[in-house]
């Protein structure tokens, strides 16, 4: 995607926790990126934002602003944008559940999304994959932004810029995925940073995987051509 292009930026936060060990760090800079503004004419950053709960009865966004149409609150049991499991509360009941895809949030022409907030290598991938098969059907490119501050892990990674520099779920499931079965949009590659790494595959880039170890260097990135040499607050 050339920078010149317009696409909607998206922010998704998945699955906020009171119990990870940064849980207080990721919340904030989620509430952060929720409430930022725009430093060139005041409007919220991004043009869609999405809270993926894990329990319907806490929100621990709570008060935010909700724009009509282009902001939504829904549960997914996984963190799945497809998930259609009935919520706990409904389990007794007759009740069905829409799923945040079936709603239309992850329509045809969104193709930039900031991911934060659930464990990054649980909930948070069932997010990404779920966008990855999503514009696999829409035969659309998928620019995904990872930026650490605002993810949390569980306890087997001891060293998250060691975790997204190596082998780990999201490169193993995009080789699978591009080498295992046809798909409709071609290659993918990953960036940390920016720098490429080796582990892509040949042919365009269908899916962009970007990690970013903070946020200075995300909103650096081409990602955001009128932020340069601007200071963000997260």
């Amino acid at each position: 995607m050339r920078v010149r292009e317009k696409a909607p930026r998206t922010l998704i936060l998945t699955h906020l926790r009171n119990s990870a060990e940064n849980y207080k760090a990721v919340q904030r800079h989620g509430r952060g990126l929720w409430n930022l503004c725009s430093p060139l004419n005041g409007r919220p950053f991004f043009d869609h934002r999405l809270y993926v709960q894990e329990n319907m009865t806490q929100d621990l966004l709570g008060q935010v602003e909700m724009r009509p149409g282009q902001d939504l609150k829904w549960f997914s049991t996984s963190g799945a944008l497809d998930d259609s499991t009935l919520p706990p509360i409904y389990h007794s009941s007759l009740h069905d559940h829409v799923s945040i895809a079936q709603l239309g949030f992850v329509r045809p022409g969104m193709k930039v999304f900031v991911l934060g907030g659930g464990n990054g290598n649980h909930c948070l991938f069932n997010t990404f994959q779920s966008l990855v098969e999503i514009k696999d059907e829409h035969q659309e490119a998928l620019y995904a932004l990872i930026p650490l501050p605002a993810v949390y892990f569980s306890s087997r990674v001891y060293d998250p810029v060691g975790y997204i520099r190596n082998p780990n779920e999201y490169s193993a499931y995009l080789a699978g995925m591009f080498h295992g079965r046809h798909v409709n949009i071609g290659g993918y590659r990953i960036t940390v940073d920016g720098r490429l790494l080796p582990d892509g595959s040949d042919g365009a880039p269908a899916v962009n995987l970007h990690w970013f170890t903070s946020f200075q260097n995300m909103f650096a990135s081409p990602f955001f051509p009128g932020l340069r040499g601007r200071a963000i607050k997260v």
